[in-house]
């Protein structure tokens, strides 16, 4: 049995594939095996994947008929994956040679069911959205050293990003874990599934994880007006962990957690949603099908009486900002006037 299995998804990464995969190869631990699944690649990603595995055993290729997205690719690997341990490593980023040799011995030093360490974030380049930086800096900081037994309030503290994480095999084998089949966000159900059945996680600081940035990454596109109905998805994320965590009968015990979940998740769908009307439509809709008898959740109470005014997470613009305002936004501004709303392209 293999100490970890790496898995890698690839879709048209051919710029940066080969320096993830050398810092792979070349890492201390040995013992690994690394499974790469190229999703349907247009550019030469997958020769650049042939012509590695040919070279090392321990490299096990998949391809994907069709391009299905990230989850559907992770679930394949992960399916066929022997190490006592699961990583994540995204194509087009690169890690310390010793990071898995590391991981692997906090692992089996403290038997946490989770392993988490630090990233560096690196721009592409230097028209790299300054704020997207800054952002993701902010978001992917580590907020705790050391070993933590895992408690509801730690979920803000820490990131669902997978690739910063060592996760046992045996949890996810065991409670059959999947990514949703989803475009995005497919992070955000895995770990909170992952999260029920964790009683120890283990932090450090050490940044090992190097994670390029890119304008036109996928969380990057997320920002723009075409694809802000992405954040919708949390909405069905929410339900299908909601679901999960009934199937395993643990909805009272774990009420708190799934409140925190919903008040983070919910208005977060709502705002980032381009069509506010479809967003408050899809989470009516959610409302009906989860329990507040048990969640005993304000938010989810007001939307269930149909007093969908009194949400606080609505936006409510004054009088006088119908009539004026200006507002920045992540890639834009929007200025009202007169009722009349008018978006200006936001300058770097």
């Amino acid at each position: 049995m293999p100490k970890i299995s790496i898995i890698i998804t690839v879709y048209n990464s051919s710029k940066f594939l080969k320096k993830c995969l050398d810092s792979i190869i070349n890492q201390s631990l040995k013992d690994i095996e690394i499974i790469c699944v190229d999703d349907c690649s247009t550019d030469n990603s997958l020769e650049i994947l042939q012509e590695y595995a040919n070279n090392d055993d321990r490299i096990i290729l998949l391809q994907q008929e069709k391009n299905q997205g990230q989850g559907v690719a992770r679930n394949k690997a992960m399916q066929i994956a022997k190490g006592e341990y699961i990583g994540f490593v995204d194509s087009d980023d690169w890690i310390e040679l010793n990071t898995y040799k590391k991981a692997y011995n906090w692992a089996k030093e403290t038997n946490a069911d989770l392993i988490n360490w630090g990233m560096e974030i690196i721009p592409e380049n230097e028209d790299t959205d300054e704020l997207l930086i800054r952002d993701t800096k902010r978001y992917h900081e580590i907020k705790l050293v050391g070993l933590y037994n895992w408690e509801q309030e730690l979920y803000r503290k820490t990131t669902c990003t997978p690739c910063n994480k060592i996760f046992k095999s045996e949890i996810i084998k065991k409670y059959n874990i999947k990514f949703p089949e989803i475009s995005r966000y497919e992070d955000e159900e895995f770990y909170a599934k992952y999260l029920l059945h964790c009683k120890q996680i283990y932090f450090s600081d050490e940044k090992n994880y190097y994670y390029l940035k890119r304008n036109n990454s996928i969380t990057g596109q997320d920002y723009s007006e075409s694809n802000s109905n992405n954040k919708l998805l949390r909405i069905d994320i929410y339900y299908n962990v909601y679901k999960y965590y009934e199937k395993h009968n643990v909805l009272e015990k774990e009420s708190d957690f799934l409140n925190q979940l919903f008040n983070y998740f919910i208005p977060s769908a709502y705002y980032g949603a381009y069509n506010k009307e479809l967003a408050i439509d899809k989470i009516k809709e959610l409302s009906k099908k989860i329990d507040n008898n048990i969640l005993q959740n304000h938010t989810l109470k007001l939307i269930q009486e149909n007093k969908i005014d009194k949400l606080y997470f609505l936006d409510k613009n004054s009088f006088l900002e119908n009539i004026f305002s200006l507002k920045n936004k992540r890639n834009h501004k929007i200025l009202t006037l007169l009722g009349i709303k008018i978006k200006f392209k936001r300058k770097k």
